[in-house]
């Protein structure tokens, strides 16, 4: 997909292991429907996609089209969390 990249490549582990999954992404291709779409499906398995976002209304859009998932984590500096970003968690 554009845009994703994958900064971390896991090793071969033999037959059995699961390789962890590192991607990034900017938000802008998650806040509207698309290709990308792919990235907000739950994934079971040691996978982690980080949108980089510029802005409240950026993230906000993005969280506001995820699907209900088991786990998510939403990292905020202080400032973040005091602002909108911080009420739309």
């Amino acid at each position: 997909l554009p845009d994703v990249d994958a900064p971390v490549t896991p090793g071969a582990g033999g037959e059995h292991t699961v390789s962890a999954g590192f991607l990034t992404v900017p938000a802008a291709r998650l806040a509207a429907e698309g290709a990308h779409d792919l990235l907000l499906e739950e994934c079971f398995g040691p996978v982690t996609v980080v949108a980089r976002y510029a802005d409240d209304a950026e993230i906000t859009a993005v969280l506001s089209r995820l699907p209900g998932n088991l786990t998510a984590t939403v990292q905020l500096s202080s400032d973040e969390a005091a602002g909108e970003s911080g009420r739309g968690v």
